[in-house]
């Protein structure tokens, strides 16, 4: 395998990569019947979130989901975080009671095989994810890229010493 750089497309390296079904679910799936699959597929840190026509809508992670139902849950765990009205108002979304992952989903993000390593990793921490949906030219989700497995492959694909190892 040739070195992976920022410049390496991901259909060059996905063949390489394990493959992870990604989680894929209406936006009128129930929050409950959410943490029901994220909790069997604990691989999966986010929700590709589609319409009636299976295009990507939107993405939640798992993270975001936990929150949601915990807030409602437990709406005084999340009291000490609010140290002024600032937080409290930014924050207010948590303590609406949500029934739908389609409430409480962010924007689409996702990448396609034509996109590069950069791209990927760049979408990634800008959003805090840990993985994010693979979608085609149509916007169609055809897989999940999970973040440690790609650091785990540009590792593999190092000469030794270089990335900085001995």
């Amino acid at each position: 395998m040739e070195p992976i750089s920022r410049d390496t497309p991901l259909r060059d390296i996905r063949p390489s990569l394990p493959y992870t079904e990604p989680l894929v679910v209406e936006s009128d799936l129930p929050l409950r019947s959410a943490a029901t699959m994220a909790s069997a597929r604990q691989e999966i840190d986010t929700f590709a979130i589609i319409d009636e026509d299976r295009l990507l809508v939107g993405i939640l992670t798992v993270d975001a989901l936990v929150d949601d139902i915990l807030a409602d849950l437990f709406p005084e765990g999340f009291l000490p975080d609010m140290t002024n009205l600032r937080a409290l108002i930014s924050s207010a979304a948590l303590f609406v009671v949500h029934r739908s992952v389609g409430e409480i989903m962010d924007e689409p993000l996702s990448v396609t095989d034509d996109d590069v390593m950069g791209t990927a990793i760049q979408r990634m921490h800008t959003k805090k994810l840990r993985g994010i949906p693979v979608v085609d030219a149509g916007n169609k989700v055809t897989g999940y890229l999970d973040l440690f497995d790609t650091l785990v492959a540009w590792m593999r694909s190092e000469s030794p010493g270089e990335g900085g190892e001995g």
